[in-house]
């Protein structure tokens, strides 16, 4: 039995009921909300796997709605319900991205089908997803079994880095009880001294912590994660430690 949790925007609050019976008894966790403003909130507040939206709704249309969850939570799955007068908005709604699509009136089969093949192309394509990031982590695993020089597997490790996350720069702080902390390999960085310099601080903390360091952009930063941000002029960035 499905798990995913779904929630349901739709101002007829008959369609509204028979959506969430539907997809109750087929096991998916199941919240209503009869417009977008609410649907936006209840999504703010909790975390849902998929959207199924009205498209013609008052204050805040389907399409506005599933785009101002998708602006905090990308990665849900979102379903449109139309009429046959607004196919044309439909057909719009999947060139924006969205998942799938079911037009009104429909029968609690058609419901099902729409809801879970959108999922699990989804599904299918965070697979797939994972499978292409595996590919660069085996080949620097045969590089591993391969390569005696410390600089050498440094050096593609940050190489594979930077390939996989999609990223502008990558740095790989080493840290040796002789020498301490420092920088052995830089890719993409014009100024290796301003790293050098704002890095460190942050680098020790995740090295002494074990813990990895996520910044998704500047706002609500400590001083320390700020200043070393507007210096390296780096927007986001992850630090992880390799043990």
């Amino acid at each position: 039995m499905p798990k995913e949790r779904i929630l349901v925007a739709d101002d007829d609050p008959d369609v509204l009921e028979v959506c969430r019976r539907i997809l109750t008894n087929e096991g998916y966790e199941v919240t209503g909300v009869p417009d977008g403003p609410e649907a936006v909130e209840a999504a703010r507040a909790s975390s849902y796997d998929l959207l199924l939206t009205d498209i013609m709704m008052p204050s805040l249309g389907g399409l506005e709605t599933a785009q101002a969850i998708k602006e905090f939570d990308p990665d849900i799955v979102c379903v449109v319900m139309t009429g046959y007068g607004t196919m044309e908005t439909a057909i719009k709604a999947l060139r924006l991205g969205f998942d799938e699509f079911i037009v009104k009136p429909f029968g609690p089969q058609e419901l099902v089908a729409a809801v879970s093949k959108a999922l699990e192309k989804v599904r299918l394509e965070r697979e797939n997803l994972r499978l292409q990031t595996l590919i660069p982590l085996f080949e620097l695993n045969q590089k591993f079994m391969t390569t005696m020089h410390l600089d050498d597997l440094l050096e593609q490790v940050v190489l594979v880095a930077q390939e996989t996350t999609g990223t502008d720069r990558a740095a790989f702080w080493l840290s040796d009880e002789q020498r301490g902390l420092e920088i052995r390999h830089l890719t993409g960085w014009d100024d290796a001294k301003v790293l050098e310099r704002e890095g460190r601080r942050l680098a020790r903390q995740v090295v002494e912590s074990r813990q990895q360091l996520v910044v998704q952009s500047r706002a609500d930063q400590g001083e320390k994660i700020a200043s070393f941000m507007e210096q390296t002029g780096i927007h986001a960035f992850v630090l992880t430690p390799l043990i």
